[in-house]
């Protein structure tokens, strides 16, 4: 997820979604990444969201922008 806002300017506003996910991180089904995202809104890492169409997509919360943060300088 961390891929998908790292070059934003304000990196726990930017939506981000299963298929921008599934770009940066080749290898996980949409199923994956979206079972991922709900297990991280438990965590109070993320918060969720859905569009009209009815897609899940999330933003990063302050304490979830600092863990990703973290596991992409590991």
């Amino acid at each position: 997820m961390y891929a998908v806002v790292k070059d934003q300017e304000n990196q726990t506003s930017w939506p981000i979604d299963a298929a921008a996910i599934s770009e940066k991180t080749p290898g996980l089904s949409l199923g994956e990444i979206e079972q991922e995202i709900r297990d991280l809104s438990l965590k109070k890492l993320v918060e969720l969201d859905q569009s009209p169409e009815m897609m899940l997509f999330c933003r990063l919360t302050p304490q979830g922008l600092e863990e990703a943060q973290r596991a992409a300088q590991e």
